[in-house]
């Protein structure tokens, strides 16, 4: 392999500390003590703890291995990839074959030198008692005109480059390049791209360095990477455990491929409705009761309104919305319930009130439905929504929770419970219907003759 890093050579250190980082989602201002969520050039967060490492110990986490030699008090660090991503397993031997530029530089008769430069920024308290440490690294990459500039793979960049010759890179046969440090760990993978058979690049595409070869894709004018990339992604996405991921990635990018990759996850959400776990909330007597802390992590955290109610609509359109279970539609009612006290500072009435019309209250379980309908006449009435929310959207959650109030509750102290966070309007039009309810069923049982059902 011709490919050098200028890093010192380790053996002789006597006390060696390792840390391994992500170096996939890295920002110029990583704290390995995890003290910050830092923002990556690509505009995702990238959150991420490492304790203290004691001495000759290995804390593996991902890509970025840090050496630091205790007597000296220095440290080197290089880019590793872990065997899971080691993409050019994936090729066969014949494409193997191909990848010239990991030959040595006079076997393969490389005619061109790409450095790729990258710097890093460390917060190494723990270990050298020191609270910033900074450092440039290099490697050096041996290829070929030919397979940079022409064919279906070909790179703009060089292209560009290469066929003009007025460029300073041209004088010495080297282009520098200067990458993000996540980036620069899978320009391997960009260049295995290159340099493989048509038939076979796309295997090089993972989960692991998708981000990096989209990156290099635009960087370097790729035209056919990007394409194999988003289709990669366009498929990966189908799993609903990567779906944050991807909103979060592409939520604010305007492109048409970030809209189309952002409809097709609303798509996967809707379609995956009853496996998105509802947002989870601290339960001490008001409607809308801070939420537990480990709702950050949660998909519906992420999910812009007009996204939520993209899925909960796909959702009911879906003919097997009509066929669903009492507890599965209060699911998707409890999923409503809990995406309100998540967001509600960012909606509105109008949002509400479209939300709750796509929505199914489960009346075959009058309890169920009682309490939901409860929950979402509390959000109203706390957020200020009430007075702007239509009659037909109050009558029917009110119509539910009268009929569970008639059905359940018989004591002052537990209707007052019931409604003591609705507004005065609200309980006063639930009693009259509850009252309403309760003469009709008497006007039945009268007519019927059958007053074997206790009052």
């Amino acid at each position: 392999m011709n490919s050098s890093n200028n890093n010192n050579n380790n053996d002789d250190i006597p006390y060696l500390h390792r840390v391994v980082l992500e170096a996939g989602g890295m920002s110029d201002d990583l704290n390995v003590d995890g003290s910050s969520n830092d923002v990556a050039e690509d505009g995702n967060v990238s959150d991420w703890s490492i304790g203290s490492s004691s001495e000759e110990e290995d804390v593996i986490v991902d890509h970025l291995l840090i050496d630091y030699d205790s007597e000296e008090d220095s440290i080197s660090l290089h880019l590793e990839k872990p065997i899971i991503d080691d993409s050019f397993h994936e090729l066969s031997d014949e494409s193997k074959q191909l990848l010239t530029w990991r030959l040595d530089k006079d076997e393969s008769f490389s005619d061109w030198t790409i450095e790729v430069h990258y710097d890093w920024e460390l917060n190494l308290e723990f270990m050298m008692g020191e609270q910033n440490k900074k450092g440039r690294e290099m490697k050096t990459y041996h290829v070929h005109r030919n397979i940079l500039a022409t064919g279906p793979k070909k790179s703009g960049y060089f292209e560009a480059l290469l066929k003009s010759g007025q460029f300073s890179e041209s004088s010495n046969s080297t282009s520098v390049v200067e990458l993000p440090m996540g980036i620069a760990h899978d320009f391997d993978d960009f260049l295995d791209y290159l340099y493989s058979s048509p038939s076979e690049c796309k295997r090089l595409i993972n989960r692991y360095n998708r981000r990096a070869l989209l990156h290099l894709a635009k960087y370097f004018l790729v035209p056919r990477l990007l394409e194999d990339v988003y289709d990669f992604i366009k498929k990966d996405i189908q799993d609903i455990g990567y779906v944050k991921e991807y909103l979060i990635e592409f939520g604010n990018v305007e492109d048409d491929e970030a809209k189309e990759i952002i409809t097709l996850a609303a798509s996967v959400c809707a379609a995956n409705i009853l496996h998105i776990k509802p947002i989870e909330y601290v339960n001490d007597g008001h409607p809308l009761a801070h939420c537990n802390n480990n709702n950050e992590s949660s998909l519906l955290a992420v999910l812009s309104p007009a996204i939520f109610l993209h899925i909960i609509t796909e959702a009911r359109e879906s003919k097997d919305f009509t066929n669903l279970s009492a507890d599965n539609e209060g699911h998707i009612c409890r999923l409503a319930i809990g995406y309100f006290k998540f967001h509600h500072s960012s909606l509105n009435s109008n949002y509400f009130v479209a939300v709750v019309g796509e929505l199914y209250l489960p009346f075959r379980d009058i309890f169920m439905a009682g309490t939901l309908a409860r929950s979402l006449l509390e959000i109203m009435n706390a957020t200020g929504w009430e007075k702007d929310v239509h009659r037909d959207t109050k009558q029917y959650l009110m119509t539910a929770l009268s009929k569970y109030i008639s059905m359940e509750y018989n004591t002052a102290d537990g209707i007052f419970k019931l409604t003591q966070f609705l507004s005065k309007r609200v309980v006063s039009d639930l009693f009259t219907e509850a009252l309403n309810a309760k003469k009709e069923l008497e006007y039945r049982l009268n007519e019927s003759g059958d007053y074997s059902v206790s009052d």
